[in-house]
């Protein structure tokens, strides 16, 4: 949102319990902690998230021009999201081992830095919203 320069509301839970004592009285029909509510449209998941921020904010973002570079932009979404950062996320909040489980990250990435040698981003010469939901989760950890 701040690459686009778009105004928002961002809404950050500091406790699980907030979250949990929130998750299920905001309307959402399948509440995660990555929301978008731009007036009574409500979604969730992460990647729906992005692609549908990335379409009204930055259609550039979304490869959408381009049925290659779209077919890669979900691949790695998968590959780069779903693969490596969703499977250290949970366990890194909830762990008193974070040495060990930055080292499974650093292994579960090693794929995704194989893929990205000459390459500017995920989507090779074009910045996609792929790229902020990796960038996000490397962040996270």
């Amino acid at each position: 949102m701040k690459y686009a320069q778009a105004d928002f509301n961002m809404k950050e839970y500091m406790t699980p319990e907030e979250w949990f004592g929130e998750k299920f009285n905001l309307g959402m029909d399948f509440p995660t902690i990555i929301y978008v509510f731009a007036g009574d449209f409500k979604l969730t998941e992460a990647a729906a998230c992005y692609l549908y921020l990335g379409a009204r904010h930055c259609p550039d973002l979304t490869a959408s021009n381009d049925p290659k570079c779209r077919g890669y932009a979900r691949m790695l979404e998968n590959a780069a999201v779903n693969e490596c950062a969703n499977a250290i996320f949970g366990k890194f909040q909830n762990s008193e081992d974070k040495d060990g489980l930055a080292q499974e990250a650093l292994e579960k990435i090693k794929p995704i830095e194989k893929y990205l040698k000459g390459k500017k981003y995920l989507g090779g010469d074009s910045l996609t919203y792929v790229d902020f939901m990796f960038f996000e989760g490397l962040n996270r950890l």
